[in-house]
């Protein structure tokens, strides 16, 4: 009897693995479909969401000035005219879609470094913008003429298509979806105004500052908000700024169009790297769908934040990564390098691209059969290299100069002469963003909880410590991800299991009647632990990713043997699922170990993700029988999730979140209302979002214009800019900490100029500012209250007679 081979087992093992993936798709799909019913459903009714399209609809540009707009479209034209001239002067060749997306990606980049370099100069004035970029496009057009290479149609591959007619009709079925949940996001982006707290803070916020003041204006404060926010690389809120210079006034839409222009390139290039990997459309746009469905995808797709940025130049990366792989071209080379380092100019974390450039670069290079020395010799690489870390450089220059520290304020233990740091302010700040976030870190406190058998602490408690290790953050990863987790008490209840794998499947299935909300017991046997949050990478982390990671595992074993010569399509594979695997780990691990509390701050992973799950797609198809068989079940499964959460999603929107009447209606997230009311006026959308805050801002802005006000609202966006903050938590606040009574209090705000204060709720969160003792000074009747709206008050320090 023939003992199986090495290459047989690893075949039946991949053959089994896709089985089971199949059904754990099927199962985690039906299970998001029937627990979301306040989010997809309405009435109760399945996919009741899409009848709201059929309500009252009007439609208004009032957030869309046409001049305004017409100036944006203007702008980001011209920064795909100069992505172009670079992909020409590199000789690189690319479909039609490709060759687009790359070349406003490259143009917002290579354009974007070199006006941050003018602004750090204070020479953000309109002649000077001009100035640049004619320069910038001359030189471009000039070397392109010497070189030969400004023939667009030499840079265009066709896209050869020979599928049936039903992959055909499957393709355009899945194309339709994305295509509408695009249009969705340039809906929510361009006619209404900005919602996101970030934005408000720093990428409009901070981005009108710099337009006024023409340079970068400085402050290093480790606080929450623009003390750390000035610091971060500003190459998002620099290209709004220069836009808006370029025409001489200020200008929100150069912002709020270039987030679903991201959005589009994103999935236009995941699109593209993998047509180019399994040379299979069907594949391809699978997975667009699968990356565009993605709620937290498509929010910051619609969100004015540099995070549809960071998902953009993931996708660019592994794009030339792949191209570079597959052709070995130079200008691909190039691409690959510069890619890092245009994003270190977005964030601080997009630094993790540089460690996986390096392992494609010597992955490539060892399928191809070339000796390391050979390629240490290669003066082109060293360019390449050099290039690349010349655009990503000038921001940590200059904070390394002005602060001390390269990416201040973060890891002031290793970066000891960081200016204006106090470690208590970190503490607490990073106690508020875990209070508000919807990270691991969350989540991992509640499974702290109960695999203890304490009780569930409250994190808004003055007491509140955090106590989950890592351990509790890798056992909470079923919660987090499937957004359930089942706890089975004795019969005593004195011990308790968490996560047994039988209950997991009894409650994916359905296989009792209760299905209870988060709860410490529900039942004396069973409860279930919900994660309202999981919906926002559904289903794509929890179905796809974890089996297709170990079948491409297993693909790699299979191959252990034989890795050189195989040709470029293999060394294409091999080179870009493997940078893409390292980026996802790279990733995981910073939310798993160093900054557990926001997943958007790890939002760029949906790309290598979603081309990681192509593997998936690729190994059933190799096998005719599952082919027939499993493949139209998976494909069915993908344009069910491109329906909900993908559609349902994007015609809801992230902007408004809330549920308000208006004018009689009744405006829900659920019922499309604000999607059929486009254009409606800024002052009624803050009003449905926020509430009684945009009351109080009103009165600011009507009352306190040229005053400097304590306070930590910092949506700095949404006050007239001739008002000052002082923040409770800045460095001069900071010495006034703790003070012995009101008065000594009271004398230290005059002396700093402070005759206002603004209480918001949100500073509860924040306990160091308590240590203003801002209750005490009001208690000791050394403030009169002048204005209140919900939980907003603002107060008159050592009132005058007469009003404000």
């Amino acid at each position: 009897m023939m003992r199986p081979t090495r290459h047989g087992v690893l075949r039946a093992s991949q053959l089994v693995i896709s089985v089971l993936a199949t059904a754990w798709l099927a199962l985690v799909t039906i299970y998001f479909l029937r627990s979301n019913l306040p989010l997809i459903h309405n009435e109760q009714q399945p996919f009741g969401v899409f009848s709201g399209l059929f309500g009252a609809w009007s439609f208004s540009l009032a957030n869309t000035p046409p001049v305004a707009l017409l100036c944006a479209v203007i702008h980001a034209l011209l920064t795909a005219v100069f992505g172009a001239l670079v992909l020409l002067n590199c000789r690189v060749r690319a479909t039609l879609a490709a060759f687009l997306a790359l070349s406003f990606t490259v143009g917002f980049g290579l354009s974007g470094v070199a006006f941050v370099l003018l602004t750090m100069a204070h020479g953000l004035h309109t002649p000077l913008v001009w100035l640049g970029w004619i320069v910038m496009i001359a030189v471009l057009v000039i070397a392109g003429r010497r070189r030969g290479c400004l023939c667009w149609r030499d840079a265009i591959v066709r896209d050869d298509a020979g599928e049936s007619l039903g992959m055909r009709v499957l393709w355009w079925c899945a194309a339709t979806i994305v295509a509408l949940i695009t249009a969705a996001t340039f809906w929510h982006a361009l006619f209404f105004p900005e919602t996101y707290w970030d934005s408000l803070i720093l990428y409009l916020g901070y981005g009108r500052m710099t337009f006024l003041q023409h340079a970068f204006p400085f402050k290093a404060e480790a606080q929450v908000g623009i003390g750390l926010g000035a610091n971060y690389p500003h190459l998002y809120s620099n290209y709004c700024a220069v836009a808006s210079t370029m025409f001489g006034q200020w200008n929100d839409l150069h912002a709020r169009l270039a987030a679903p222009l991201a959005g589009l390139g994103a999935t236009v290039l995941t699109y593209e790297t993998t047509r180019l990997l399994w040379k299979n459309r069907l594949h391809a746009i699978m997975v667009a769908l699968l990356f565009r469905a993605l709620p937290n995808g498509i929010a910051y797709s619609t969100y004015a934040s540099d995070y549809a940025f960071a998902i953009l130049f993931a996708a660019a990366f592994l794009c030339c990564i792949a191209m570079y792989a597959k052709t070995g071209g130079r200008g691909w080379l190039l691409l690959t390098a510069l890619m890092p380092g245009i994003a270190m100019n977005l964030n601080y974390l997009m630094g993790v691209l540089w460690p996986v450039w390096l392992v494609a670069i010597l992955l490539v290079n060892h399928l191809r059969g070339r000796a390391a020395v050979v390629l240490l010799r290669d003066r082109f690489l060293w360019v390449a290299f050099a290039c690349g870390l010349v655009v990503g450089a000038p921001w940590y220059v200059r904070n390394t100069v002005l602060t001390n520290n390269p990416v201040y304020s973060f890891f002031p233990q290793v970066f000891t002469g960081s200016v204006r740091t106090n470690r208590d302010v970190l503490a607490s700040a990073n106690l508020e963003w875990f209070r508000n976030g919807d990270g691991i870190g969350r989540v991992a406190e509640f499974m702290h909880d109960f695999r203890t058998g304490g009780p569930e602490r409250d994190v808004n408690s003055d007491a509140f410590t955090r106590e989950a290790t890592l351990g509790d953050r890798v056992a909470s990863s079923f919660l987090y991800w499937v957004g359930f987790e089942t706890v089975r008490f004795t019969d005593s209840g004195g011990g308790l299991t968490v996560g047994l794998w039988r209950d997991r499947l009894v409650h994916l299935l359905k296989l009792f009647s209760a299905d209870p909300m988060q709860s410490r017991r529900e039942s004396a046997s069973l409860s279930i632990l919900r994660w309202q949050h999981s919906y926002k990478m559904m289903v794509l982390f929890p179905a796809l990713l974890g089996p297709s990671m170990l079948l491409l595992a297993l693909m790699g074993l299979s191959r252990a043997g034989a890795l050189r010569n195989r040709g470029e399509d293999f060394v294409a594979r091999a080179t870009t699922m493997a940078a893409a695997a390292l980026l996802v780990m790279g990733l995981l691990a910073y939310e798993y170990l160093l900054a557990d509390f926001y997943l958007y701050q790890i939002i760029a992973v949906i790309v290598p993700a979603a081309i990681i799950a192509s593997v998936l797609f690729h190994v059933i198809s190799r096998h005719a029988r599952l082919s027939r068989m499993i493949l139209p079940v998976v494909y069915g499964l993908v344009l069910v999730q491109g329906i909900a959460p993908g559609l349902a999603f994007a015609l809801m929107g992230f902007k408004f979140t809330g549920a308000q009447v208006l004018h009689g209606e009744l405006f829900a997230q659920t019922n499309l209302a604000a999607l059929r009311h486009a254009g409606m006026s800024s002052a009624e959308f803050y009003r449905l979002q926020y509430g009684a805050d945009p009351d109080m801002w009103d009165f600011v802005n009507r009352n306190l214009k040229n005053q400097a006000i304590l306070t930590h609202e910092n949506r700095h966006y949404v006050f007239d800019p001739s008002i000052t903050f002082i923040h409770l938590d800045d460095w001069e606040m900071q010495q006034g900490y703790d003070l012995p009574t009101a008065q000594a209090t009271m004398d230290f705000l005059k002396a700093h100029g402070l005759r206002y204060y603004l209480r918001t709720r949100n500073e509860a969160n924040h306990k160091i500012t308590m240590r203003l003792h801002m209750d005490r000074v009001i208690d000791g009747s050394h403030a009169r209250e002048l204005f209140r709206a919900g939980d907003n008050v603002l107060y008159e320090l050592e009132p005058a007679t007469g009003g404000p």
